[in-house]
């Protein structure tokens, strides 16, 4: 039975009511005004796990909280979604500001949700399942629904080449895409690119125009076309791309990435006689995932890094796939993947 120091149960007494109203209270309003009063036995019961957890920490004043073993998949399942909401809040206002000790400020919000996030005795625990509205209302009228906070943004495409998705829209596009999987009970994959030795193999070869003219646009539209009515795809910026799979499990994704990464191999450029490989990195995100959409971006950029290895060394093994194991995306997690072996804890 972990104990709660007075410090975080302090924090935890701000969200715990906001956790029963965002899922029960969501749950139970809208499957009453859909279906009637009578509710299903999963919505019961994740309501009774709630209305413990509160009961757990309703104290006038902070105190320490011996959290009964029972109760730590529901907690866990209230954290997700705490870090989830508060740290993207807490990103967009760092966006806004240089001060340091406005900056300061934000972190020190960071630190109790992290901590938590890092026990021992909850990083490894699943978490309880939220039911979902589509097991009890069809998709249509969910989507209606929720039309207002799960919009597509308009298509835009990068300035330069006109081929792939505009940098701009990621960020938007994962929350998106987020949002409709949870809504199904699926995970997205966001798969970060970079071109192995781009910069010795074609740049200084050939020149900026000349890769401009016969490099990237083959490049590039051979990433779009795989990508094609499976995602989106986005140049990044350079040689880096960034793509976007929605409804991908972790198998499919792995081996998606292995055919693009086998087929840029391949690719031949008119009047170029070097081919070009690439590094990919990728973060598989379903709904226990605790991490805001930048971070799941810069996870996958940091799993690409892996990929390609530690140095700038040409000679140095890249042209791989690299992800994590397990669900808290530690660097100590990551490891080079190939279709043939899965990750056995997804």
């Amino acid at each position: 039975m972990p104990v709660i120091n007075e410090e975080h149960t302090k924090f935890i007494q701000r969200y715990v009511q906001w956790f029963k109203d965002r899922n029960v209270q969501g749950l139970r309003g809208v499957i009453s005004a859909e279906v009637g009063d009578s509710m299903p036995p999963e919505v019961i019961e994740f309501e009774m796990q709630v209305q413990k957890l509160l009961a757990a920490f309703k104290h006038n004043n902070p105190l320490t909280v011996d959290l009964p073993n029972s109760l730590i998949p529901i907690f866990k399942r209230m954290m997700i979604e705490v870090r989830r909401v508060d740290v993207a809040e807490i990103e967009a206002k760092r966006e806004k500001t240089h001060h340091p000790d406005l900056l300061q400020t934000l972190d020190e919000r960071l630190s109790p949700i992290n901590e938590l996030m890092e026990q021992e005795w909850l990083r490894d625990i699943k978490p309880t399942r939220t039911p979902l509205l589509t097991e009890y209302i069809p998709l249509k009228r969910v989507e209606q629904l929720k039309a207002q906070s799960t919009k597509l943004q308009e298509r835009d495409f990068d300035q330069k080449f006109q081929i792939l998705q505009a940098p701009g829209l990621i960020i938007d596009d994962l929350a998106y895409f987020r949002a409709t999987c949870d809504l199904r009970g699926t995970a997205v994959v966001l798969a970060f690119i970079d071109v192995d030795n781009f910069k010795k193999n074609f740049n200084e070869e050939y020149g900026e125009i000349v890769v401009d003219r016969r490099v990237l646009p083959l490049l590039m539209a051979k990433i779009e076309a795989h990508t094609f009515n499976h995602g989106f795809a986005y140049r990044h910026g350079g040689d880096e791309f960034v793509l976007i799979l929605p409804n991908m499990k972790f198998d499919m994704a792995t081996v998606s990435l292995d055919v693009l990464r086998r087929d840029i191999e391949s690719l031949r450029y008119p009047g170029i006689k070097q081919t070009g490989t690439i590094s990919i990195g990728f973060t598989y995100v379903d709904s226990d995932c605790f991490l805001t959409d930048r971070e799941i971006v810069e996870k996958a950029n940091k799993a690409k890094k892996f990929a390609k290895g530690k140095t700038d060394n040409p000679t140095e093994e890249k042209n791989r796939i690299a992800t994590y194991r397990g669900t808290n995306f530690d660097e100590d997690d990551l490891y080079i993947v190939s279709p043939q072996y899965p990750r056995s804890s997804v």
